[in-house]
């Protein structure tokens, strides 16, 4: 701030990352395919346990999309890419490592449905349904992954967004 003679900066505090250093933020991509989890998830080719996780501050869980209705795709279930298995699996790891982990929504081929969850009309039932998937399943927080595949971005999107 500026007080007339002289420039006075504030320094922001930050939360402490348990034994991590609090002003940097490394981050980890982990795909639910290929996160090994038996019986759920035993297609993958990392299991939960050999994840080395001093490596990095924050984990995110790679990756839902949005429906047009702002549903959240896929289901949780067996035998999906994101299921019980994995996904309690990975949030239990990271909480006992004192790794904050998110779950992405979005990326390259979600856009078109992306783009309608959050319209006005749709929008509250979007938001409701990442609220109540980040705090059932134990997530710290939500990624979003606004990939635009080909398509121009309208100002009404980038509203959307703010809003």
């Amino acid at each position: 701030m500026f007080n007339g003679s002289s420039l006075i900066t504030q320094k922001k505090e930050s939360i402490p990352l348990g034994n991590k250093p609090n002003d940097i933020w490394v981050t980890a991509y982990l795909c639910s395919w290929n996160n090994y989890v038996a019986p759920g998830g035993a297609w993958g080719n990392l299991p939960t346990d050999a994840i080395d996780w001093s490596a990095f501050t924050h984990m995110i869980y790679f990756a839902f999309g949005a429906k047009t209705d702002g549903s959240i795709s896929p289901d949780i279930k067996a035998y999906n890419n994101m299921n019980p298995d994995r996904i309690n699996s990975i949030t239990a790891a990271a909480h006992a490592h004192q790794v904050p982990i998110l779950y992405s929504i979005g990326g390259w081929g979600n856009y078109n449905s992306f783009s309608q969850a959050i319209t006005p009309s749709v929008r509250p039932i979007f938001i409701k349904n990442l609220v109540a998937l980040m705090t059932n399943w134990h997530f710290d927080g939500i990624d979003v992954i606004w990939s635009q595949s080909n398509h121009r971005t309208s100002p009404i999107t980038q509203i959307s967004l703010r809003n």
